[in-house]
Protein backbone atom coordinates (compact mmCIF):
# COMPACT_ATOMS: atom_id res chain seq x y z
CA UNK A 1 0.00 0.00 0.00
CA UNK A 2 2.61 2.26 0.79
CA UNK A 3 4.80 1.54 -2.27
CA UNK A 4 1.67 2.41 -4.75
CA UNK A 5 -0.34 5.39 -2.84
CA UNK A 6 3.06 6.91 -1.25
CA UNK A 7 5.43 6.11 -3.57
CA UNK A 8 7.64 4.90 -1.48
CA UNK A 9 10.85 2.18 -2.13
CA UNK A 10 9.91 -1.28 -0.98
CA UNK A 11 12.30 -1.36 1.75
CA UNK A 12 10.56 1.63 3.39
CA UNK A 13 7.39 1.00 2.83
CA UNK A 14 8.17 -2.91 4.82
CA UNK A 15 10.61 -0.52 7.88
CA UNK A 16 7.63 1.81 8.35
CA UNK A 17 5.12 -1.28 8.56
CA UNK A 18 7.60 -2.84 11.29
CA UNK A 19 7.97 0.23 13.15
CA UNK A 20 4.44 0.40 12.80
CA UNK A 21 3.84 -3.04 14.74
CA UNK A 22 6.13 -2.49 17.55
CA UNK A 23 4.73 0.68 18.36
CA UNK A 24 1.31 -1.14 18.55
CA UNK A 25 3.23 -3.81 20.80
CA UNK A 26 4.34 -0.86 22.95
CA UNK A 27 1.47 0.65 23.82
CA UNK A 28 -0.44 -2.20 23.87
CA UNK A 29 2.03 -3.11 26.75
CA UNK A 30 1.27 0.06 28.33
CA UNK A 31 -2.61 -0.25 28.26
CA UNK A 32 -3.24 -3.70 29.30
CA UNK A 33 -1.99 -2.98 32.89
CA UNK A 34 -3.41 0.91 32.98
CA UNK A 35 -6.93 -0.50 31.52
CA UNK A 36 -8.80 -0.50 34.94
CA UNK A 37 -7.08 2.63 35.82
CA UNK A 38 -7.82 4.70 33.06
CA UNK A 39 -11.04 3.43 32.08
CA UNK A 40 -12.52 1.69 28.69
CA UNK A 41 -14.25 4.44 27.24
CA UNK A 42 -10.80 6.73 27.06
CA UNK A 43 -9.27 4.35 26.30
CA UNK A 44 -11.85 3.54 23.07
CA UNK A 45 -11.84 6.87 22.22
CA UNK A 46 -7.55 7.51 22.12
CA UNK A 47 -8.20 3.94 19.87
CA UNK A 48 -6.60 1.55 22.41
CA UNK A 49 -7.28 -2.01 21.63
CA UNK A 50 -10.30 -2.28 24.58
CA UNK A 51 -12.87 -3.87 21.90
CA UNK A 52 -11.40 -7.57 22.52
CA UNK A 53 -12.00 -7.03 26.42
CA UNK A 54 -15.63 -4.85 26.95
CA UNK A 55 -18.34 -7.07 25.07
CA UNK A 56 -17.22 -9.46 28.28
CA UNK A 57 -18.25 -6.62 30.54
CA UNK A 58 -21.09 -5.32 29.11
CA UNK A 59 -23.29 -8.98 28.33
CA UNK A 60 -24.97 -10.54 30.96
CA UNK A 61 -24.49 -13.79 32.22
CA UNK A 62 -26.39 -15.40 29.44
CA UNK A 63 -24.75 -13.82 26.49
CA UNK A 64 -20.92 -13.78 27.93
CA UNK A 65 -19.83 -15.99 25.35
CA UNK A 66 -22.21 -14.83 22.25
CA UNK A 67 -21.04 -10.92 22.82
CA UNK A 68 -17.36 -11.19 22.18
CA UNK A 69 -18.25 -14.05 19.56
CA UNK A 70 -20.24 -11.48 17.79
CA UNK A 71 -17.88 -8.42 18.42
CA UNK A 72 -14.78 -10.46 17.52
CA UNK A 73 -16.67 -11.75 14.00
CA UNK A 74 -17.42 -8.06 13.05
CA UNK A 75 -13.76 -6.97 14.07
CA UNK A 76 -12.54 -9.19 11.51
CA UNK A 77 -15.23 -8.43 8.61
CA UNK A 78 -14.91 -5.16 9.32
CA UNK A 79 -10.84 -5.69 9.14
CA UNK A 80 -11.81 -8.10 5.63
CA UNK A 81 -14.22 -4.83 4.57
CA UNK A 82 -10.98 -2.39 4.92
CA UNK A 83 -8.43 -4.28 3.33
CA UNK A 84 -10.73 -4.92 0.10
CA UNK A 85 -11.78 -1.57 0.01
CA UNK A 86 -8.45 0.90 0.55
CA UNK A 87 -7.11 -0.80 -2.44
CA UNK A 88 -9.60 0.10 -4.96
CA UNK A 89 -10.55 3.87 -2.79
CA UNK A 90 -6.97 4.65 -2.79
CA UNK A 91 -6.75 3.58 -6.79
CA UNK A 92 -9.96 6.05 -7.72
CA UNK A 93 -9.80 8.78 -4.80
CA UNK A 94 -6.60 9.18 -4.40
CA UNK A 95 -5.51 10.82 -1.23
CA UNK A 96 -8.58 12.15 -0.79
CA UNK A 97 -9.59 8.11 0.28
CA UNK A 98 -8.17 9.19 3.80
CA UNK A 99 -10.51 11.89 4.45
CA UNK A 100 -12.82 8.70 4.21
CA UNK A 101 -11.07 6.74 7.08
CA UNK A 102 -10.30 10.04 9.50
CA UNK A 103 -14.25 11.13 9.29
CA UNK A 104 -15.07 7.21 9.90
CA UNK A 105 -12.28 7.42 12.72
CA UNK A 106 -13.37 10.69 14.07
CA UNK A 107 -16.77 9.48 14.13
CA UNK A 108 -16.22 6.82 16.59
CA UNK A 109 -15.29 9.08 19.38
CA UNK A 110 -18.84 10.65 19.80
CA UNK A 111 -20.58 7.32 19.63
CA UNK A 112 -18.43 5.68 22.54
CA UNK A 113 -19.03 8.66 24.46
CA UNK A 114 -22.57 8.66 24.35
CA UNK A 115 -23.29 5.16 23.90
CA UNK A 116 -21.00 2.74 25.77
CA UNK A 117 -20.85 3.02 29.87
CA UNK A 118 -17.53 2.96 31.43
CA UNK A 119 -16.94 -0.46 33.16
CA UNK A 120 -14.09 0.04 35.20
CA UNK A 121 -14.09 -0.44 38.79
CA UNK A 122 -18.09 -1.87 38.00
CA UNK A 123 -20.16 -5.12 38.72
CA UNK A 124 -21.98 -7.10 35.46
CA UNK A 125 -25.25 -5.41 37.42
CA UNK A 126 -23.43 -1.88 37.26
CA UNK A 127 -23.30 -1.77 33.08
CA UNK A 128 -26.97 -2.88 33.04
CA UNK A 129 -27.46 1.24 31.97
CA UNK A 130 -27.15 2.94 28.87
CA UNK A 131 -25.10 6.17 29.05
CA UNK A 132 -28.07 8.78 28.14
CA UNK A 133 -29.93 7.28 30.58
CA UNK A 134 -28.14 7.81 33.31
CA UNK A 135 -25.30 9.75 34.26
CA UNK A 136 -23.36 7.87 36.32
CA UNK A 137 -22.80 5.53 33.59
CA UNK A 138 -19.69 7.29 32.27
CA UNK A 139 -18.33 8.68 35.53
CA UNK A 140 -14.96 7.13 36.55
CA UNK A 141 -15.14 6.29 39.37
CA UNK A 142 -17.73 3.88 40.84
CA UNK A 143 -20.27 5.67 42.28
CA UNK A 144 -21.73 5.46 46.00
CA UNK A 145 -25.18 4.15 44.87
CA UNK A 146 -23.75 1.13 43.13
CA UNK A 147 -21.57 0.10 46.29
CA UNK A 148 -24.56 1.07 48.50
CA UNK A 149 -26.99 -1.48 46.66
CA UNK A 150 -24.51 -3.75 46.37
CA UNK A 151 -23.58 -4.18 49.82
CA UNK A 152 -28.12 -3.90 50.97
CA UNK A 153 -28.10 -6.51 48.61
CA UNK A 154 -25.07 -8.90 50.15
CA UNK A 155 -26.95 -7.85 53.65
CA UNK A 156 -30.47 -8.83 52.36
CA UNK A 157 -29.13 -12.53 50.74
CA UNK A 158 -26.37 -13.20 53.52
CA UNK A 159 -27.61 -15.58 56.64
CA UNK A 160 -25.40 -13.43 59.04
CA UNK A 161 -26.69 -9.95 59.37
CA UNK A 162 -24.48 -7.24 61.19
CA UNK A 163 -26.68 -6.05 64.95
CA UNK A 164 -24.46 -2.72 64.34
CA UNK A 165 -25.54 -0.29 61.91
CA UNK A 166 -22.13 1.67 62.89
CA UNK A 167 -20.08 -0.86 60.97
CA UNK A 168 -22.03 -1.15 58.16
CA UNK A 169 -21.97 2.60 57.46
CA UNK A 170 -18.36 2.73 58.38
CA UNK A 171 -17.86 -0.13 55.95
CA UNK A 172 -19.38 1.36 53.22
CA UNK A 173 -17.45 4.99 53.85
CA UNK A 174 -14.54 3.01 53.51
CA UNK A 175 -15.13 1.70 50.36
CA UNK A 176 -16.40 4.88 48.91
CA UNK A 177 -13.08 6.19 49.96
CA UNK A 178 -11.11 3.75 48.72
CA UNK A 179 -13.18 4.29 45.16
CA UNK A 180 -12.37 8.14 45.57
CA UNK A 181 -8.62 7.05 46.33
CA UNK A 182 -8.36 4.27 44.04
CA UNK A 183 -6.96 1.85 46.14
CA UNK A 184 -7.37 -0.38 49.68
CA UNK A 185 -5.41 0.27 52.40
CA UNK A 186 -4.82 -2.88 54.29
CA UNK A 187 -6.91 -1.74 57.55
CA UNK A 188 -9.59 -1.96 54.99
CA UNK A 189 -8.78 -5.36 53.36
CA UNK A 190 -9.68 -7.08 56.81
Amino acid sequence: MLTQSVGLENSLARLLAACNSVFYLLFSLIGIPNVERWGRRKMMMYAAGVPWLYPIEINSLSMRTKGPALGTAMNWACNFMVVEITPTGIQILHWRFYIISTVFNAAFVPIVYLFYPETAGRTLEDAKVLVFKDKDAISEKRPLKYVEHEQSEIRRNSSVVTANPEIVRKRLASIAKANEEGGWSQEEKL
